[in-house]
């Protein structure tokens, strides 16, 4: 077996793994979380396990699953595995369960559930919750709510409520005795619209025989249990496991107690970003305790930050205190990879930083903002990638341009008041001010493989800013 090891590591595409990524790809763990720093090459410890399990452990292509939550990031595994093994998303692999049932329903997307509620504020059905609308939002009338845009965030938090709702399997029961102990008057309102939209939501699903992606994961799970899907998977990896939601994992858990299959979740803590639509981080934090026989291997070398970015990085991040302490080397040293640039005036002020890069001869650029309508305000029809925060996650470029970091309501942290789904019904909660806002910071901060230029309004600077200045000042520079 020695020489089998000795020689799957001599073969020129797998010299390249460094001593914690072949720790991975050795393990043998019943169940392995892997903790992966931002930039350390997880994409490739994963392949690297399928490649093990195959050609040194002997599984067959048909054992195993691999999943990941998006379709860009299950082609991108698609691409780079030269075997034929399962690589899907959580949606279409509990299609794939229900299909095997031979039972047919219609599949609605988010867009019907963003119809409900658009339809919800247009109609009738809204006349009788006129007054508590007004009373939420301390108005006169429903004109000014319109006007200044807080109808249509109102209405984002609804839709982000019901999903949360969907996606940790919550029952009406359970919600009802949660409102009983709600005392603050605002979240009451919010909720009692919630919990009406739902209902209508539900009901049209009901009468157009559709389920949604929520529900499809939630029935798979079902047919799981109730021994009728065959597939027998010996080995189950999980890519971006920090994004998992409740019904996600109570899918791979059924499928588990079915087969005894072995598993291994890959995911940092760090980029968990997607509480907004159900992401659950205590299923990642407290794997010990879903998951007894376990070990924990971390991927410790970012292969794109310096030293001094992780510095700063890992100083911001560990402010939450909910979050994984772990060791984070980097390859390279740069001095001071984060520019502070003040302005006044946000387009010229980033035209002034992209004809510095440009005069650099540094083009491969990326442009990121909390929201899209910061990018709206600068984009142009050039080869520059300008993206949000969130979307930006598992990219990289070698500069990185980070608009608006302002103290407002929509600036970056964001203060939109979000009613906290799990908090209420599950007591998971975070004891620090914006800690999702602080993992997307961490995102942004962490795509650089050189610098990046973060613009500040110089009237009203974000407190994130204000932070790394006191903790990291000597490895910034402002202009």
């Amino acid at each position: 077996m020695k020489n089998q090891i000795d020689s799957f590591f001599l073969q020129e595409k797998n010299k390249i793994y460094d001593k914690y990524q072949r720790k991975v790809i050795l393990n043998d763990s019943q169940n392995l979380l892997v903790v992966a720093a931002a930039g350390s090459g997880k994409t490739k410890t994963i392949i690297g396990k399928i490649e093990y399990l195959i050609d040194i452990l002997k599984y067959q292509e048909k054992d195993i699953l691999v999943l990941s939550f998006t379709n860009e990031t299950v082609n991108n595994l698609k691409e780079k595995v030269s075997y034929n093994v399962d690589i899907l998303t959580f949606h279409k692999l509990a299609l794939r369960i229900i299909r095997n049932q031979n039972k047919h329903f219609g599949i609605s997307n988010d867009n019907l559930l963003k119809y409900i509620v658009d339809e919800f504020f247009l109609s009738y059905l809204f006349i009788p919750y006129q007054n508590l609308i007004l009373s939420y939002f301390k108005a006169s009338s429903i004109n000014e709510i319109i006007i200044n845009g807080k109808l249509d965030l109102f209405k984002l938090h609804i839709i982000s409520f019901i999903k949360k709702i969907k996606s940790n399997n919550y029952s009406l029961e359970k919600i009802k005795k949660v409102i009983k102990k709600i005392i603050d008057d605002s979240d009451k309102i919010f909720i009692i619209l919630a919990l009406k939209i739902y209902s209508i939501y539900e009901e049209e699903l009901k009468s157009c025989r559709r389920i949604d992606f929520d529900d499809m994961i939630i029935y798979a799970k079902n047919i799981v249990r109730k021994n009728r899907f065959k597939r027998r998977y010996k080995y189950i990896i999980i890519d971006e496991y920090q994004d998992i939601s409740k019904i996600r994992f109570d899918l791979i858990k059924e499928i588990i107690n079915k087969t005894n299959a072995k598993l291994m979740c890959v995911g940092d803590d760090y980029q968990s970003i997607y509480g907004f639509s159900g992401s659950n981080l205590s299923l990642f934090i407290d794997f010990k305790k879903y998951f007894s026989n376990y070990q924990r291997i971390d991927i410790k070398n970012t292969y794109r930050n310096s030293y001094q970015l992780i510095n700063i990085a890992k100083k911001f991040i560990l402010r939450n205190p909910y979050q994984l302490r772990k060791s984070i080397y980097a390859k390279f040293l740069l001095r001071h990879p984060v520019v502070l640039v003040y302005y006044t005036d946000l387009i010229k002020t980033y035209q002034n930083v992209l004809d510095y890069l440009y005069l650099e001869d540094k083009k491969d650029i990326m442009v990121l903002a909390r929201y899209n309508k910061d990018l709206d305000k600068i984009k142009k029809e050039d080869s520059i990638k300008y993206l949000t925060v969130h979307k930006s996650k598992g990219l990289e470029a070698d500069n990185v341009i980070l608009l608006n970091m302002s103290d407002s309501y929509l600036g970056f942290p964001s203060k939109i008041k979000e009613i906290d789904c799990l908090r209420m019904f599950d007591n998971f909660h975070e004891d620090i001010p914006y800690a999702e806002e602080r993992r997307l910071f961490y995102v942004a901060l962490t795509r650089c493989r050189e610098k990046i230029y973060i613009l500040v309004p110089k009237k009203n600077p974000s407190m994130f800013i204000k932070e790394i200045k006191r903790y990291c000042v000597e490895l910034i520079i402002e202009k």
